[in-house]
């Protein structure tokens, strides 16, 4: 409880306990500005401690942590059309006859949770629970072969860039009934292109093969859109990409 001087020194308002009584004026100054900052500090820590456990902003400061711990090397260029390219400068997941597509969906598991902006259309695409599992499981997944799986398996470094680049957005309603309620608005596809190097004998980067790919969103019941799948992912048979 703090304490107040009236008018006249030495006493204090009705109700107060006189923290004042027997001390210099100059010291009671002191002593009240400390309390004041002590309240302040106190209210400060109780503030931070809302805005990191209880408000929304929490998953925010996660996602933040989480994109770091990954650990990217990704940039986006644009070739001589114009057309951006998600740039992938690491070849994570190596092997494309054997991907070991687990450790892939535990790489794709710190994505969960995060929400990435398209910038063509300004569509906010989410990260679900189900991406990761569906990303590396899927029919789609299981159908790639040598150079294209071996893409689609080093392309989950660059999700967040693949999703900022997308463009020419496609409606389809959905037709199954697994999806009626994760995808009861409809499906939306959307044009995507990455790069990943290739390495000469000596293991320096000699260029990138450069892939095309459709990205799948699904419309939930409550309007949020969530990454799916990245589906036929394709090189492209053109020049290659020379940074």
């Amino acid at each position: 409880m703090t304490g107040k001087r009236s008018n006249n020194a030495g006493e204090c308002a009705a109700g107060s306990v006189d923290i004042c009584a027997g001390v210099p004026e100059g010291a009671c100054i002191i002593r009240n500005i400390v309390l004041i900052l002590e309240h302040a500090i106190i209210l400060i820590a109780c503030s931070f401690y809302m805005y990191l456990v209880v408000q929304p902003g929490y998953p925010k400061l996660m996602k933040t942590k989480r994109r770091y711990k990954l650990k990217r090397n990704v940039e986006i260029v644009h070739d001589i059309d114009g057309k951006s390219i998600v740039v992938i400068h690491d070849i994570r997941f190596k092997g494309r006859q054997n991907i070991e597509w687990k450790e892939v969906e535990g790489f794709i598991k710190e994505y969960v949770g995060s929400c990435y902006e398209i910038t063509e259309t300004a569509d906010r695409i989410y990260i679900g629970n189900d991406f990761p599992d569906e990303y590396t499981g899927s029919r789609d997944t299981k159908g790639l072969k040598g150079t294209n799986a071996k893409a689609k398996a080093n392309a989950a470094q660059g999700i967040p860039e693949i999703i900022q680049i997308a463009q020419n957005k496609l409606f389809a309603p959905n037709y199954e009934e697994k999806h009626k309620k994760d995808a009861k608005c409809g499906w939306y596809r959307y044009d995507t292109k990455f790069a990943i190097p290739v390495y000469d004998e000596t293991g320096n980067i000699s260029r990138y093969n450069v892939f095309s790919a459709r990205m799948l969103v699904r419309h939930a019941k409550d309007g949020k859109l969530f990454l799916y799948d990245l589906l036929r992912t394709k090189k492209e048979t053109g020049k290659p990409l020379e940074l």
